[in-house]
């Protein structure tokens, strides 16, 4: 099952809060259909931001909701808002918990990992360059790296280390096995380039060769935009 597939509420929340979507501005709904085996129903999976929440709360909270949901219940069936009102409360305050300890749990591991990569447990050549990172590049660098041992997109975690403490970066595949076109938009500086190599060494096995371009991107035949006299590398 990939990392998108069974999201519970906590996970949506985190998500939704690093993209700056307040935890008040999401509304939870009782999914019309749903997989016993899935809390966030599948038609929301691929909707960013999650403002709107289709939920199986029976997935972790059967013992809260069996009854206060039963469909057979007189008392529910005359007071459908009331309980749809009821739902959203408290799927809300269980997502809070669920979110703060998913969170808690998550920062933890991150921290455990920084001091892991600090102490030399990667290696001393990584611990060098690692030493050398801001604390909040440290932190970017082992999140990514965190995330990219849940879902093993170890090009897609390049990149984004590339992007979150060097510069916007673009990757391209080449047509040869494992070869890759790295542009990096800013100027190259010894200290860029450290960083680079360690994101690297984290993320790239081998095998996967990287061509880097700095400042200027390189032209693609047939790309206009991407070709300007002076200002391109020709590939």
């Amino acid at each position: 099952m990939s990392d998108e597939m069974n999201k519970t509420i906590g996970e949506i929340l985190i998500k939704n809060n690093k993209k700056g979507i307040k935890n008040e501005d999401v509304k939870f709904k009782l999914a019309k259909t749903y997989s016993p085996y899935i809390e966030v129903n599948n038609q929301d999976i691929n909707r960013v931001p999650y403002k709107k929440i289709e939920v199986n709360p029976y997935y972790r909270f059967a013992g809260i909701f069996s009854e206060m949901l039963h469909p057979e219940s007189k008392w529910v069936q005359e007071r459908k808002e009331i309980t749809e009102e009821i739902l959203d409360y408290s799927i809300y305050f269980l997502g809070e918990l669920d979110r703060d300890s998913g969170m808690y749990h998550e920062t933890l591991l991150i921290n455990l990992l920084i001091e892991e990569l600090i102490n030399g447990r990667w290696g001393e050549e990584i611990a060098n360059k690692f030493k050398k990172l801001k604390r909040s590049e440290m932190q970017e660098l082992a999140y990514n790296l965190y995330r990219y041992y849940s879902s093993y997109d170890n090009i897609y975690f390049f990149r984004k280390s590339v992007r979150d403490i060097i510069a916007n970066s673009l990757i391209y595949k080449k047509e040869e096995e494992n070869g890759y076109l790295l542009y990096i938009g800013s100027k190259w500086s010894e200290e860029k380039e450290n960083k680079l190599e360690l994101i690297k060494e984290l993320f790239l096995s081998l095998k996967e060769k990287i061509e880097v371009y700095w400042e200027h991107h390189f032209g693609i035949i047939e790309e206009k935009t991407t070709l300007k006299i002076d200002r391109i590398a020709l590939y």
